[in-house]
């Protein structure tokens, strides 16, 4: 089954259609099956309200969070520039105790997490394809 992007969901799906098109077009069978029933007629009716909704909602997050992203990425990339510039100003020893430190940490936690990320790691190589 091939997989939709809710673009292509929404114009197979006819949901730009609203009113009597909407009513016609279910009655026709659009919707997948006939309906046979006034009752099935408004049911359909309020599954495809409730999809168009959900469908805008989506695209609303999808908006928001695109604007959102380059504005953080734009105060993370200033907040890294500030610290490199702080870093780069401190004496060479500072900076050897900073980058020895990172190390440890680093270290430390590997040792810590050392089950978990070699759980990790297997569960990424069986995830991969075999090779042929």
């Amino acid at each position: 089954m091939p997989s939709y992007t809710d673009e292509q969901r929404y114009e197979d799906g006819r949901y730009d259609l609203t009113g009597d098109e909407e009513r016609k077009y279910i009655e026709g069978g659009g919707a997948g099956w006939v309906p046979s029933t006034e009752e099935d007629v408004l049911l359909l009716l309020r599954i495809r309200a409730e999809a168009r909704r959900r469908m805008k909602k989506r695209q609303a997050s999808r908006e928001y969070y695109k604007r959102s992203r380059e504005r953080l990425l734009e105060i993370a990339r200033n907040n890294n520039a500030k610290k490199k510039e702080r870093f780069d100003a401190l004496p060479e020893g500072e900076k050897e105790d900073i980058r020895e430190k990172h190390r440890w940490a680093q270290s430390s936690y590997r040792e810590w997490k050392r089950e978990e990320l070699a759980q990790k790691a297997r569960e990424a190589r069986m995830r991969r394809k075999p090779r042929k």
